[in-house]
């Protein structure tokens, strides 16, 4: 049997025979052919080289220094970003824990944690609520749009409570205000029966979380000089407890105010209230018809929230106010002011019917001034000054001065009545969207509409007849300019026709100004 050695062993030149069994060795003669060394040897079966053992150390040093550089080059790149995610993390968990001590309405807040009400109200001391408990109903879900997926216990009791109080009417500043997480509706209204003016507030909430509205404070409280009012403030917002659908920790409002009627004061003029206003986010508000009852010198209606309704009136006798309201579906309602009013809103659609009177005994113009995000729509009459809210002393030759700003959003006014030797200025500015204004048959001075593109200024007149009953005739002349894109002129009553003149001549003392500005949307301008 041949052995393995045997078997692989070559037999050299020189070799002598051996017996089987036997080791074989074996001479190389000196002139032989030896291969020369190598640094690296071949791997037959895979048929790459293998490196020398200090090249294969060598190799292996710059691999591990590469993986470490590029460790490194990682470590350095990850640092700023964790240290900003630690940053991140802290924040919020400090932040968290700050809304939590100021905000937690599982259990009764202390005063110390309601916020800056010394600063508020330092003239008013810190109260308690007196509730009273009306009754418990069953009440359907208010998330409508949850459909199955509520949780068997939205249909809860609800309980609804009830506090009022009495403000002096003849106070020189009224107000309602609210401040927490409070939300609702707030109704202004007349009455017969009472001599001051009376607010009543009704709290609607889960009958079995009665502790949310035991943590609600709704007070009368003092600021200023005199002024009087009503403060609800609400501790927290609606906020999961222990797994529970947070519509449970809510509270609406249902806030009624009632001022006492002509006839309650047994009065033939309106009722003169020096000051009147409605701070309330959150709360939709509206406003029954006072105009024949009341006259506010001063009035300010304040309110924002994305799904309310916003504000409606229904009519309003005020000197001068002021509106402010972000979200919500718009402005509604018709009031009377003969000195200045300004609306500043971010809201779906501006709609109001003004009636403006001259300023009585003051050159000062009775202005309005509406600015919105969205449409502007409305119909604003200028009456005769012997009709001016404050006083019956008629004054010629009042002025008047409108200004209406928007984006991308439409602007439709209309001034139907003017009295005649009166000055009206007005400007309506918008991008991206149509304006569209008529301006009334008294009205005398310069119009300038400019928009740009392909889009054209239309003017269009209309017959009507001498607002002075004189019998004369209406004269209007303007240019036309950039290819129709920009119209600039001049109206006023004349007793004959003039010929063609110089349009410079219509910038003169005693007349009005229309400006109306847009871009990429047509402008209408009826004369």
């Amino acid at each position: 049997m041949t052995t393995l050695d045997e078997a692989s062993s070559p037999v050299l030149p020189g070799s002598s025979d051996s017996q089987p069994g036997e080791i074989r060795s074996a001479t190389l003669p000196e002139s032989a052919d030896l291969p020369q060394s190598r640094p690296t040897s071949v791997n037959e079966s895979e048929g790459r080289p293998l490196l020398t053992p200090e090249a294969d150390e060598t190799q292996r040093d710059s691999e591990a220094k590469e993986v470490d550089r590029r460790a490194r080059a990682r470590f350095w790149h990850a640092l700023p970003l964790a240290i900003l995610a630690v940053l991140y993390i802290f924040s919020e968990l400090s932040s968290f824990a700050a809304w939590s001590r100021k905000y937690d309405v599982h259990q009764l807040p202390a005063w110390a944690d309601w916020g800056d009400w010394d600063k508020w109200y330092p003239h008013s001391p810190r109260c308690e609520t007196d509730w009273v408990d009306e009754h418990d109903l069953p009440i359907a879900p208010r998330c409508s749009w949850c459909g199955a997926e509520m949780p068997p216990w939205d249909s809860y009791q609800a309980a609804t409570s009830k506090t009022s109080f009495s403000l002096p009417l003849s106070s020189p500043d009224l107000f309602i205000d609210s401040r927490g997480y409070a939300r609702g509706k707030i109704h202004v209204e007349l009455a017969d029966d009472i001599q001051d003016v009376v607010v009543i507030v009704e709290a609607i909430y889960s009958s079995r979380t009665r502790w949310v509205r035991d943590a609600v404070k709704v007070c009368p409280v003092k600021r200023g000089n005199g002024g009087e009012g009503v403060v609800i403030y609400t501790p927290g917002p609606r906020i999961l407890c222990n797994g529970r659908y947070s519509q449970e920790l809510g509270i609406d409002y249902a806030v009624t105010v009632r001022f006492p009627s002509a006839r309650a004061m047994q009065s033939s003029r309106s009722i003169y209230i020096p000051s009147f206003e409605i701070a309330t986010p959150r709360f939709q508000q509206t406003i029954a018809s006072l105009e024949d009852d009341l006259l506010f010198g001063k009035l300010r209606f304040i309110t924002w929230g994305i799904n309310e309704l916003g504000i409606n009136i229904t009519g309003l006798s005020v000197v001068s106010g002021s509106l402010h309201i972000v979200g919500g579906l718009g402005v509604y309602g018709k009031l009377y002011t003969n000195d200045s009013f300004n609306v500043t809103a971010s809201v779906l659609k501006v709609d109001l019917g003004m009636f403006i009177s001259n300023k009585a005994l003051s050159d000062k113009p009775s202005s309005l001034s509406i600015v919105n995000s969205g449409h502007i729509a409305g119909s604003i009459s200028l009456l005769n000054s012997s009709d001016s809210l404050a006083s019956g002393l008629a004054v010629r030759n009042g002025s008047y001065n409108l200004t209406f700003q928007t984006r991308w959003s439409y602007i439709d006014v209309t001034i139907p009545t003017m009295p005649a030797s009166s000055t009206l200025f007005r400007s309506a500015t918008t991008t991206n969207a149509p304006i569209n204004v008529t301006l009334p048959p008294a009205y005398e001075g310069t119009f300038h509409a400019l928009t740009n593109g392909p889009f054209n200024v239309d003017i269009i007149e209309k017959e009507s007849a001498d607002p002075e009953g004189k019998g004369r005739s209406r004269e209007a002349y303007w240019n036309v300019s950039r290819w129709g894109s920009e119209v600039e002129g001049d109206v006023k009553w004349v007793e004959h026709l003039e010929p063609a003149r110089d349009m410079s001549l219509a910038h003169r003392n005693g007349w009005g100004g229309v400006d109306l500005l847009t871009s990429n949307a047509p402008i209408g301008l009826t004369l």
